[in-house]
């Protein structure tokens, strides 16, 4: 897997970042109509089909971002994380 393949995938995200969800799709069914390894066959097929599932679900995350707009859950899950660290008195981390 080259740097035309790297290249691709990265198209492929972009796409998914700017909401383009068909284009990724027809990204991703030409990268895993031109794998040959299998392991790299069966990953780019479970990522195609998730989205494919998904696609209503997807959103716009570069617009989210510019308008200032919640587009991750990582301030949440920290938050989550301080919370069960305190109260294992910090001897354990949540796992």
């Amino acid at each position: 897997m080259g740097e035309a393949f790297a290249a691709s995938l990265e198209s492929a995200k972009w796409k998914l970042w700017h909401s383009h969800a068909d284009d990724a799709l027809t990204k991703l069914a030409v990268l895993r109509a031109n794998v040959s390894e299998e392991a790299a066959h069966s990953k780019l097929t479970g990522l195609y089909e998730y989205l494919h599932r998904n696609q209503a679900y997807i959103v716009n995350y570069d617009a989210r971002a510019q308008a200032n707009k919640t587009y991750t859950s990582q301030v949440a899950e920290s938050h989550v994380e301080a919370l069960i660290n305190a109260r294992h008195k910090r001897t354990k981390k949540m796992q």
